[in-house]
């Protein structure tokens, strides 16, 4: 059964604006009226307007939104050679060039807890009178290791932010968070920023005790129960103070309720900037390539899950994100895997469309494409597999 999926955000992010395909078609119609169209049609029928001009999967390098290039690299992107490693090309086209990861890199250490042993302290975590260590009993764990946790009353586990994540909490920034829980009672709290007020607190329980055993001035919302539920909350660092994950409520009245249950697979990225891999290009060429011409064009790449050996928990912290954005420009386009069915064993071509005017192929770097496993709706970190990227104007 999949495990119920809950959002929370607590900054408001602009939503992408998307035009219909069929009112694409008829503007870039309009926009090449005069010329003659069939011999036009059939100079760019099935280009691939990269391979044109030299670039590859290859020519992909890091990049992100909102500012220049962060000191800590987000975004790893690497050629993969050895089949053992990429698995099955079931899908591919007969010569689709160099295989790549493309990862999105987890902040927080051992956030799969595979490097955890039983009955330990994970590493990193601090404990206040508290149970919290690595299991992995059959049917209790999520994932292999998880971390088991009982908490009574102002009981902690926590995490120091500030001195444990991979880029030290970079400030101002917003962060992501991604975590999965398996509970044994009906009150589980996650929050952020030890000891203050102004934490973001998620409230996962069975029954209604928010009106009378809840701080008021904390935001809190309620889950309905399950056994299994995948959390993502976007948090804001907004100064240089302390900042800590922990499990548990020890500074409200809910840290009466007795809690028990483990989590797993937890997650940590920058959700600001949108770390991906991009390449640009120009309009005009003179090496008799194709223009790139006012009209609609598509991105397509062919994607797959990494194989069982590469990901958690046979490889410690690394996941497979379910999903993939592809952008042209400020289009972009999230797939997930239960959308295009592609899986570990099999290969799956995913695209984006948009329409480009005179005046965005007027500048200097006119197009760019992107890649990347999160999105702004459903914020991810983990790793997938890239090949055979594609960019075409789309011709009737």
């Amino acid at each position: 059964m999949n495990p119920l999926f809950y959002r929370f955000v607590n900054r408001p992010r602009g939503r992408r604006v998307h035009l219909p395909v069929l009112a694409i078609l008829l503007l870039s119609t309009i926009v090449l009226a005069g010329c003659d169209l069939d011999a036009w049609r059939e100079e760019y029928r099935g280009e691939d307007l990269i391979a044109d001009r030299g670039f590859s999967a290859a020519s992909f390098t890091g990049s992100y939104i909102a500012g220049a290039t962060p000191l800590f690299n987000y975004v790893n992107y690497v050629e993969i050679a050895d089949s053992a490693v990429y698995g099955d090309t079931t899908g591919l086209p007969t010569t689709p060039g160099s295989i790549y990861r493309l990862e999105l890199v987890n902040l927080l250490p051992n956030g799969d807890f595979e490097g955890t042993a039983a009955a330990a302290t994970p590493a990193g975590w601090t404990l206040d009178a508290v149970t919290f260590q690595g299991d992995e009993t059959p049917g209790d764990a999520i994932t292999g290791m998880s971390a088991y946790f009982d908490v009574t009353g102002t009981a902690a586990a926590y995490f120091d932010l500030r001195a444990g994540l991979l880029d030290l909490l970079v400030y101002p920034g917003t962060y992501h968070l991604n975590l999965r829980l398996r509970r044994a009672t009906d009150v589980i709290r996650v929050n952020f920023d030890y000891g203050s007020l102004s934490a973001s607190v998620l409230a996962l329980n069975g029954i209604n005790w928010q009106s009378d055993a809840v701080d008021a001035s904390r935001p809190v919302e309620e889950f309905p129960n399950d056994t299994n539920i995948d959390v993502i909350n976007i948090f804001p660092i907004e100064d240089d103070t302390e900042h800590y994950l922990y499990i548990g409520a020890p500074n409200d009245a809910a840290g009466v309720f007795g809690q028990q249950g483990h989590i797993d697979d937890v997650r940590i990225g920058r959700y600001d900037i949108l770390p991906h891999v991009a390449l640009s290009l120009g309009a005009a060429v003179s090496d008799g390539s194709l223009d790139i011409l006012p009209g609609a064009y598509r991105f397509s790449v062919y994607v797959k899950s990494e194989i069982d050996s590469q990901v958690t928990p046979d490889t410690g912290n690394a996941f497979r994100p379910g999903q993939i954005t592809l952008g042209i420009n400020d289009s972009w386009d999230t797939t997930t895997m239960d959308d295009a069915a592609w899986s570990s064993s099999e290969w799956v071509q995913v695209s984006c469309e948009a329409l480009l005017r005179s005046d965005d192929l007027a500048e200097t770097d006119a197009v760019t494409l992107r890649l990347t496993v999160s999105s702004n709706e459903n914020p991810m970190v983990g790793r997938i597999l890239i090949a055979a990227p594609i960019f075409e104007l789309v011709v009737q």
